[in-house]
């Protein structure tokens, strides 16, 4: 009997028991109060991080000047593999009016944020923040101590407080199989939904409807599954072939009368950007990286949409982290770049560490230095932005222009030295009135500005002094004054999809007014949207939500609309604005052989268009519009339209 019992103790304590007890677990977590308990996730720094005591529940606090870091460590038994995605979910003491993150450790590096910054309020209450993780990356690795799956970073400014950790493993995953999430016309339309579950198989419901770019629904249905243990493919989602454009995708998985996960996915129908001019003529871009393991699908989807400039960062803080070059990031991103013939402005921002704040001549020449190394290493990069928005307090702090100018200066002459016929910009420009870039030229800038970069975040695209038009104009008439026929590239410019900002369709139309506008003026080459994809998943930050497709690649309607607009405007050059009548904005582009008109009005109004032409139009997604000889009068709103006509 003695025996019976002392081998289900040792049962009990061995790895196959413990991997037991994550059977009927969808959920990991830790309390770090008085008396730590935990279920899959384990405290990693305890003795860097003290007990404390904050609004009557007891916690763990980042440890002042010894340590800035929580350091977590999720359990490799409980994900058995690892789930496309996660939920983290952080219990924190709403103390003080400092900041703090979570870093997860993804297959895109070892410390990725989870979602947004936090900025707290000092409620004086415990409140939560959760966010997904895409792609993580937590199971076994060669130092527990360094490389940890969760990090609490209390960001330098302040003590951050800390009870649960909770780590979620939706039970609902969508998937295409399909780079972007990207059908062609005609196709019919396969949407796998994959389940994760713990314990016996069930029975599971799922609802799903289908929504176009209009918010209109097209499609619904439902069906019935068995919620096998683990991950399975539980249902194929059937849709039958669709007009060009993005759709909205909602899933709703129930348990009887009881919602288990409710999933948002977005595909889209489209043809591939074909173009038959010389693509570095291309005034369109993007800003975004190419990371590992999006780099090689994202520089597929980049080149099938007909963006063929992108301004990717280059962080000499995270090359130079260990005080020793690693550049397998940068080689792999400009590999996969050069492998589907994409051209990267490179952005210089952050310097190697102990190269100090340029405020002295030892300290330029080493960054100067550091850009010349990485020029030498990259010669298809030929496009250099000196940093980002040193007019502004968060990239430069005091926004000393003198400071600055004496790196540009030296930044300028090393690069030209290794690479003679290179391009260097100046970090884009921020400020709307850009007394900055006045400031610089007063110094004598002219002479190391190759191309003037700027960052015209506007309240509209088309007229008012705080409008993309006004932006644009202002800097204009500073060129005028100082460096007549200076070329102007957009470096950044975008609206984002945050709770607070655009809906997806109004993003399009945005996007579709803001190239027109732009491009309208002739020393505008080129125009980066900020950003090709969300940066994080969380809905309330405009940062995270200023891209052309999700982040996991699927595209929102702009994205479609860019695509459009690529196709219709490449090689083509902007000739006049057309006058149809007050309210009625229409830009003409020509080129060779074609003639094209996009119009758009902020109210809708009618539109009559020149008679006895053989006209064609389309929609923003692509789809065409009903138009002929006869029939030359359209409703034009918000959504802007392309009509276009051969030259005779």
């Amino acid at each position: 009997m003695k025996r019976l019992v002392l081998l289900a103790f040792f049962l009990f304590l061995s790895p196959q028991a413990e991997a037991m007890e994550f059977r009927n677990v969808q959920e990991a977590w830790v309390y770090l109060g008085r008396v730590p308990r935990e279920k899959g996730i384990r405290l990693l720094s305890s003795q860097q991080n003290p007990l404390d005591k904050k609004g009557g529940r007891f916690c763990r606090r980042t440890g002042g000047k010894q340590s800035h870091f929580i350091l977590l460590d999720v359990e490799d038994r409980f994900f058995e593999g690892n789930p496309p995605r996660v939920e983290v979910t952080v219990e924190y003491f709403d103390g003080g009016k400092d900041t703090f993150t979570t870093l997860a450790r993804t297959l895109e590096g070892p410390r990725r944020r989870v979602g947004r910054i936090i900025e707290k309020e000092n409620s004086g209450r415990w409140l939560s923040y959760s966010s997904s993780v895409l792609a993580p990356l937590f199971g076994p690795r060669e130092d527990r101590a360094t490389e940890a799956d969760l990090l609490i970073h209390n960001r330098w400014d302040g003590e951050e407080f800390i009870r649960t950790v909770r780590v979620r493993i939706p039970y609902l995953h969508l998937e295409t199989g399909r780079v972007g999430n990207l059908f062609k016309p005609g196709e019919a339309i396969t949407l796998r939904a994959k389940l994760f579950k713990r314990g016996a198989p069930e029975k599971w419901v799922l609802q799903w409807d289908v929504k176009d770019w209009k918010a209109e629904e097209i499609h619904s249905g439902h069906a019935e599954v068995l919620a096998k243990s683990g991950f399975s493919v539980a249902e194929e989602i059937l849709l039958p072939p669709l007009p060009l454009g993005a759709y909205a995708l909602t899933v709703t998985l129930k348990r009887g009368e009881s919602v288990l996960e409710k999933v948002d996915f977005s595909f889209g129908v489209s043809l591939p950007v074909t173009l038959k001019e010389n693509w570095t003529d291309s005034p369109f871009g993007v800003c975004t990286e190419l990371v590992t393991p999006f780099a090689t699908p994202k520089a597929k989807l980049l080149k099938d949409s007909g963006i063929f400039w992108f301004r990717q960062g280059i962080r000499g803080e995270q090359i130079y982290a260990t005080g020793k070059a690693d550049w397998k990031a940068l080689d792999e991103a400009v590999h996969a770049a050069n492998a589907q013939g994409l051209q990267i402005m490179g952005m210089f921002l952050g310097a190697p560490p102990r190269t100090g704040d340029f405020s002295t001549e030892k300290s330029r020449k080493a960054f100067a230095r550091y850009t010349a190394e990485v020029a030498q290493r990259y010669p298809s990069i030929t496009h250099w932005e000196i940093w980002n928005e040193p007019d502004t307090i968060a990239f430069w702090g005091d926004r000393d222009w003198k400071r600055y100018f004496a790196l540009l200066k030296e930044v300028h002459r090393s690069l030209k030295e290794v690479s003679p016929s290179c391009t260097v910009l100046n970090g884009g420009l921020v400020v709307g009135n850009y007394w900055y870039l006045g400031e610089l030229y007063r110094a004598g800038a002219k002479g190391v500005m190759d191309i003037v970069a700027i960052h015209p975040y506007a309240d509209a695209p088309e007229s008012g002094k705080r409008s993309l038009a006004g932006r644009i104009q202002a800097a204009r008439s500073i060129l005028a004054k100082h460096d007549p026929g200076r070329k102007l590239w957009l470096t950044e410019i975008g609206w984002h999809t945050s709770t607070s900002g655009a809906s997806l369709r109004e993003q399009a139309s945005l996007l579709v007014r803001t190239m027109a506008v732009a491009l309208s003026y002739p020393e505008v080459k080129k125009i980066f949207w900020f950003t090709f994809e969300n940066f994080g998943e969380d809905l309330a930050s405009g940062v995270q939500n200023s891209g052309l497709v999700f982040r996991d690649l699927s595209p929102k309607p702009s994205l479609i609309a860019y695509r459009t607009l690529i196709q219709r405007l490449t090689g083509k050059q902007f000739v006049k604005r057309e006058d149809f009548g007050k309210g009625i904005f229409a830009y003409r582009f020509e080129g060779e052989e074609e003639v094209v008109l996009i119009l758009w009005s902020l109210q809708e109004r009618p539109v009559i268009l020149p008679k006895g032409k053989d006209l064609q139009g389309i929609d923003m997604m692509g789809n065409p519009l009903a138009l002929s000889r006869e029939k030359v009068e359209i409703p034009v709103g918000r959504d802007p339209l392309f009509v276009f006509w051969q030259k005779q």
